[in-house]
């Protein structure tokens, strides 16, 4: 099958995986994933037990897009070669900086959107701390911060009560 965007809908991360193995390899390079979540489980990406990431396939994607599902901190070097990644999940402070270190090593990273479904990271401002920033703006409306890391300007972290946003660009080569 030669298709450049896939939608995916999948209970199971092997559903995911078969359905990237009928691609074409050197076409795919969008791919959303829809989670069906029930209250007895919820999909995870775990490099432990999934093949997902050795497709040739994933390799040569650059946008990623999963929606109700979460991913764990082992996978994060697995989306630094990713332009656009947006995944649904609930971010610990520490995978955060995991995931923080996996990107600034990465040539291609552009932006990647968390969706934070719970207040207790907007609420426990040592999630942002641990980022290794300082608080630039704090707008009371919105409840929005946005932390610089040290040393460069190379990425701009942006917290709010909803979402962390990660915007990078390729490094300075001059």
């Amino acid at each position: 099958m030669k298709v450049q965007k896939l939608f995916v809908a999948a209970t199971y991360v092997c559903q995911v995986q078969r359905a990237m193995k009928a691609v074409q390899p050197g076409v795919l390079k969008h791919l959303n994933v829809h989670f069906f979540v029930t209250h007895m489980r919820v999909p995870k990406l775990d490099v432990s037990i999934d093949e997902l990431f050795k497709l040739q396939q994933w390799k040569q994607l650059e946008e990623f897009v999963m929606d109700q599902g979460s991913i764990e901190s082992s996978c994060f070097p697995f989306l630094a070669h990713l332009k656009i990644s947006e995944v649904s999940g609930d971010p610990a402070a520490v995978d955060l900086v995991r995931l923080r270190d996996a990107l600034l090593t990465s040539e291609t990273f552009q932006i990647l959107k968390i969706d934070a479904h719970y207040i207790g990271l907007y609420e426990n401002y040592c999630a942002f701390n641990v980022l290794g920033g300082k608080n630039l703006v704090s707008d009371s409306e919105t409840k929005e911060f946005i932390n610089q890391i040290p040393n460069g300007g190379e990425i701009l972290v942006k917290c709010s009560k909803k979402c962390v946003i990660f915007i990078g660009n390729v490094r300075n080569t001059n």
